[in-house]
Formats: C-alpha cells, structure tokens, sequence
C-alpha cells in the first residue's frame, strides 16, 4: 500500500499543472462613457468583468472568441443578458458595437489593452472615498496614497475598511513595506516576496485603476501573505478608480 502511494504521489508531481489564463486590463469607451475592463481568454473562451468609471460597479462578462479576432461577449446581472459586445481584436485594440438588446441601436465601442502605459508613468494620488450605511449604522472607507516618478512606485498606502458607529471596524491594510515592485507586462506590479498578494496600477492620462489580488486565482486576493495578515476576519479589498483630473477616488464594487 505505501509503495502504491508513494508510486502515485511520484505520479502526480510529474504531471504539469494547469496554467490559469493571462488577465488582460483594458481602457477605453462606450459611446462616450469611459470604461475599463478586465478579460481572461482561454483559447476561445472569453470571460471577465467590466465597468464604467461614472458608476464603478463591475459587470459580468462570458462570450468566444475566434481564432480571426471576431468576439461575441454577452453582459449579464442577475443571470439575465443586459448587454452584446460584437466586434473584432486586431492587435491590442477591441473595437466593435454595444448593444442593449439585440434589436437595440448600437453604440460604438474600443477597447484598449493597457500594456507599457505606465512604463514612464509620474503622478501622485492621494484621496479619501467614504459611503456611509445608515440601515446598519456603519461607514465604509477608502484611502489611498500612491507617488509614482517615471515609472517607479516611491510611496504606497492603502487602508480600506467598514467602521461601526459603535467602534468596531474591520479593516485592510497595506503599504510599500509589505511590497516590492516587479517587472510586468500589464502596468506596474507590486507583490508581495511570496508573490502571493499582487497589486497592480493600471493607468492612462486620465485614470489610475488599483487592483488588489487576483480575481481569477484562488487565494491570491491578498488579505494575506504566510503569516502576515492584511485584512480582519471579515475585511476585503476593492479596487480602486482615481480621477487624476479632480484628483478624487471611488472604490469599485
């Protein structure tokens, strides 16, 4: 019996694993309504989520993708359709039309893959984001401080968390301390030294998105890394949408 286990634990580290599918970040519009995107593409299949800068919430999206570039993505809540991306990918960009339904008019769209924008990126962002829950007498918050020169991220701080208007709070907290900056094909990466939290600051002229974790790994959605604890018991992250125009932040949800 120990020579079988032995002979299939043997077995079982000679067997590659699966490797989990490349995330791709994306700015662009809908219409005129700024959006960004996050897709992961596994051969033909096309799933991810969405979300428009003015509402922050993120939206799901599952479609194919032929080997041509020609996509059909449905969006959908409440596992109802509410919207039809069709269009083609030539290169980086995603361009095509929207629909709300498929008798809808269309409204046209581009979408752009955000590789080396931040290559040569310098800004500052420093911003507070509040939103208070009167029904359960808590405040969630958001702060956010980033200080990046050419490319190169000098300061880090981000806390998020719900506080009670009777005290208690549970919170997440992480600063430049916990990470170090690597190099990164998708905007620039910060992780942590067992590369089990990543956050990333994907980013254009007008917008810096802050990821934390990885939604399409399990147990990477850093709220800690071995022993070190990020986040309470019942804390989270969320991304986070910066303005650098109004030089304001919203979490996105």
């Amino acid at each position: 019996m120990r020579i079988f286990q032995l002979l299939t634990f043997v077995l079982l580290l000679s067997m590659p694993c699966p490797l989990s599918a490349n995330t791709i970040y994306l700015f662009g519009k809908v219409g005129n309504f700024p959006v960004g995107a996050s897709l992961e593409q596994d051969n033909e299949k096309v799933t991810g989520w969405y979300f428009y800068h003015s509402q922050a919430k993120m939206i799901r999206l599952e479609g194919r993708i032929d080997s041509g570039g020609k996509f059909h993505i449905e969006e959908t809540a409440d596992n109802k359709t509410t919207g039809i991306f069709e269009g083609n990918k030539k290169n980086s960009c995603w361009t095509g039309t929207w629909r709300k339904t498929a008798a809808s008019d269309p409204l046209q769209f581009y979408l752009d893959e955000n590789r080396k924008q931040t290559k040569n990126l310098t800004c500052t962002c420093d911003c507070l984001a509040k939103e208070r829950v009167a029904e359960f007498g808590y405040t969630y918050r958001w702060k956010l401080k980033v200080i990046i020169s050419d490319g190169i991220v000098k300061d880090f701080h981000a806390v998020q968390g719900a506080y009670w208007d009777t005290g208690g709070e549970q919170t997440c907290n992480i600063d430049l301390r916990d990470l170090k900056q690597d190099m990164s094909d998708a905007g620039i990466l910060l992780r942590t030294r067992d590369a089990s939290c990543r956050v990333r600051i994907i980013g254009d002229a007008d917008t810096l998105w802050i990821v934390f974790g990885e939604i399409s790994e399990n147990g990477k959605d850093c709220r800690q890394a071995g022993d070190t604890m990020f986040c309470g018991p019942r804390a989270f992250w969320n991304d986070i949408l910066f303005d650098r125009h109004t030089q304001k932040c919203k979490a996105i949800k």
